[in-house]
């Protein structure tokens, strides 16, 4: 997935505006679409599914011979979910982003493992992806 780096590109620029979405190549553009599905899908899942529901699908692996992602693919899955979540009105927190993260790499067949953690903040229960 080559994406450019240079003058116009989403790796330099925010997305505050359509015209500069219009401006990216088409990979690019794809990779941020794929990001606010994938954003919106698991920022539901997590509000209306039980997490147990949830949880085994997060660490489900694929059968056969694992295949190991290229790190600057990765790198830019993760940059366009974290993007696209600053651009979103409910600006989904980490845990949300984690999700969309892994689901894109699922679907693009690529393993990964996904770490969550719970923490007690003001007596509260608090996740971390």
């Amino acid at each position: 997935m080559p994406l450019r780096h240079g003058r116009g590109s989403a790796t330099k620029q925010t997305m505050g505006k359509p015209s500069q979405f219009l401006a990216l190549s088409w990979q690019e553009k794809r990779l941020f679409l794929e990001a606010a599905t994938a954003l919106c899908l698991a920022s539901l899942a997590l509000t209306f599914a039980p997490f147990q529901k949830i949880a085994p699908l997060l660490s489900r692996r694929r059968s056969g011979p694992a295949r190991y992602p290229e790190h600057e693919r990765c790198r830019l899955i993760g940059w366009a979910v974290k993007r696209v979540s600053d651009e979103l009105p409910s600006h989904p927190a980490r845990l949300p982003q984690a999700v969309a993260v892994k689901l894109i790499l699922t679907v693009h067949r690529l393993d990964s493992d996904l770490h969550l953690g719970l923490f007690r903040e003001d007596g509260e229960l608090k996740a971390h992806a």
